[in-house]
């Protein structure tokens, strides 16, 4: 019967390490390829986000600009021939608020 040596042995732990080193490696490679990837995903949809906001932004110039000129065309003898009228008495709503001073 043969026993094992120590080198036999030394050479099983080796392999485990190298395996378990070979793994940890791999894993790594795999989540920084992830990271780099949502990277990449992250600045496209960047990208594309800021240009649906200078859009947007350029909408609101343009809807501002229309109101501008409409509002400078606008006269009280427009409003008159368009059928507005002059308001005679004025009415103000005023909305209390619950605090201690006036809860009594």
């Amino acid at each position: 019967m043969t026993t094992p040596t120590p080198r036999a042995i030394s050479f099983s732990y080796e392999k485990r390490i190298f395996l378990s080193l070979c793994s940890a490696l791999f894993a790594l490679a795999v989540v920084y390829s992830y990271f780099v990837a949502t990277s990449i995903a992250y600045t496209v949809e960047r990208g594309e986000f800021i240009k649906k906001s200078e859009r947007i932004v350029e909408s609101v110039a343009l809807l501002e600009r229309e109101y501008l000129l409409r509002s400078n065309r606008m006269t009280e003898r427009v409003a008159f021939d368009a059928g507005y009228v002059s308001v005679s008495e004025r009415l103000y709503v005023e909305r209390a608020t619950l605090t201690f001073v006036n809860a009594r």
